[in-house]
């Protein structure tokens, strides 16, 4: 039997509404009050950059940047899955990852638990 990620298990199951800029979920895209893309990613980076160091995938002294595209690609992918699991199109994002990575950035193998925290983060209900 496959050995599955553990925290894939949340990202297998249809998407819950994707969280607002502070970890509300009220203010849909429509909303009058929901903040444009650039503000929402602008505080997913913020997170992002305060936490990748502790994540498991991430080497000791690795900088920030070498992750932020795969943080990033992440958490649009999940606000375009229309509610798909991280499971059905991962193989379509891999695909996806090497046609627009650039030679500079990570192979899949490496992004892809980046991508994967990003996802489950952008499709987390709740605060934080």
């Amino acid at each position: 039997m496959e050995k599955r990620d553990p925290r894939l298990s949340a990202a297998l199951e249809p998407a819950g509404r994707p969280q607002g800029p502070r970890g509300e979920t009220g203010a849909g895209p429509g909303s009058p009050d929901a903040p444009g893309p650039e503000e929402h990613w602008r505080i997913q980076e913020e997170h992002w950059r305060a936490a990748y160091a502790s994540r498991p995938y991430v080497t000791s002294g690795a900088p920030f940047q070498a992750f932020a595209i795969a943080y990033r690609f992440g958490w649009e992918a999940a606000l375009d899955s229309a509610g798909r699991r991280f499971e059905d199109v991962e193989s379509e994002l891999s695909r996806r990852w090497r046609r627009e990575r650039g030679p500079d950035r990570l192979r899949w193998e490496h992004a892809r638990p980046a991508v994967l925290d990003a996802w489950i983060r952008a499709l987390r209900p709740g605060p934080g």
